[in-house]
């Protein structure tokens, strides 16, 4: 199966604050009790950016085998320096990084980018019942009703409107299928 989020932050002592969190290492540790509840070791993660706010290449590899699952997938995020340092000198082959990415999920195709965008390729394919073409995003931390991101087929995954926990794709269509005309 395949699990999506973004926006975890790891490490990051201002967000666990502003989300609510007496430690940084409370959050941490709740983001990943959330993704192996749900994550098996064959299921495909796939992270919308903003992984890890700190942390040397040691911190990140061992917080990695924390997190069960087969293969992570990232896009890349506005904090990810640290992220791509520890990609840049791993040679652990079950991660890849990509600016953005379009896949295909039971038939529905995906597009993956840290940031919301209008407009995505066949996005006006889509059907008021039929949604084949979807745009998956993060980066925005507030609720989708206030956002300026509220055009129906795009979905933020952002875990902070998620209560920490990854979408997958029956989650996802859910979530479009609740979304208003806008």
């Amino acid at each position: 199966m395949n699990w999506y989020f973004s926006d975890p932050h790891f490490g990051h002592v201002n967000m666990a604050k502003h989300r609510g969190f007496s430690s940084v290492e409370e959050m941490d540790q709740t983001i990943i009790d959330n993704l192996n509840q749900y994550i098996t070791k064959k299921d495909i993660i796939y992270c919308l950016g903003d992984v890890f706010w700190k942390g040397t290449y040691q911190d990140i590899r061992k917080f990695f085998t924390k997190i069960k699952f087969s293969r992570m997938i990232f896009i890349k995020g506005n904090h990810d320096k640290k992220l791509l340092n520890f990609l840049n000198h791993t040679k652990d082959t079950r991660f890849e990084l990509h600016d953005s990415l379009i896949v295909k999920d039971s038939g529905i195709q995906l597009h993956l980018y840290h940031y919301p965008i209008f407009d995505w390729d066949r996005k006006f394919h889509n059907k008021p019942d039929n949604f084949k073409y979807l745009h998956l995003h993060g980066h925005q931390h507030q609720n989708q009703q206030n956002s300026l991101m509220r055009i129906k087929g795009a979905v933020n995954v952002n875990l902070d409107l998620n209560e920490y926990k990854p979408l997958n794709i029956d989650d996802i269509k859910m979530i479009v299928n609740n979304q208003p005309d806008v």
